[in-house]
């Protein structure tokens, strides 16, 4: 019964998180279209501090926002062209240019797989993440006018995010093996 429970969070955190980096849109009195708030890694790191040391099903449901909140960066890193909206917002601040917005966006990608990556306790859970982040993405592209550079953009920014330490993947062992692979390749 637990696990269905963690699973049912998963999904509805999946739904939230796929939406939450445009919550900017609905709250117009506080916030202003691509937010630094609400398109980064912040509102996930919240609740993953929140969430530390919680029942599992309220950890996987985190970490599922996490993965939801990755994919939505990923197809908003190729947006038509880098100008007004496009731009990320920063209080006090106002818009950044293109290159800052591109970085943010990048790093906060990263750094949601990677928050999730730290939030999920094995490899099942992982797998039931990661299922959910491809359901995200798939329903997500229905409505984007690309989708081939943001699902690069995913894989390998979780390709960084696994270098991280976290309980399922041994970073340090796979930045190795890529560092050899690396090494074999420029000198065969």
């Amino acid at each position: 019964m637990g696990y269905l429970l963690a699973v049912v969070a998963l999904i509805i955190r999946s739904l939230i998180g796929l939406q939450l980096p445009d919550a900017d849109q609905v709250f117009t009195l506080f916030l202003v279209h691509r937010s630094l708030l609400t398109h980064s890694f912040l509102l996930p790191l919240g609740l993953a501090l929140i969430v530390r040391g919680r029942p599992h099903w309220l950890r996987l449901g985190a970490a599922g926002l996490a993965f939801a909140v990755a994919v939505h960066l990923a197809f908003d890193l190729f947006p038509r062209q880098w100008y007004g909206y496009a731009l990320i917002h920063a209080p006090l601040v106002g818009r950044l240019d293109a290159s800052l917005s591109v970085l943010w966006i990048a790093g906060s990608l990263v750094a949601c797989w990677a928050l999730g990556l730290m939030l999920v306790r094995d490899r099942r859970d992982l797998a039931l993440c990661l299922v959910a982040a491809a359901w995200g993405f798939v329903v997500a592209a229905r409505h984007e006018a690309t989708w081939l550079m943001p699902l690069v953009s995913l894989i390998v920014a979780f390709a960084l995010a696994a270098c991280v330490p976290n309980p399922v993947i041994d970073g340090r062992a796979v930045a190795r093996r890529w560092a050899a692979a690396l090494s074999r390749a420029r000198h065969p």
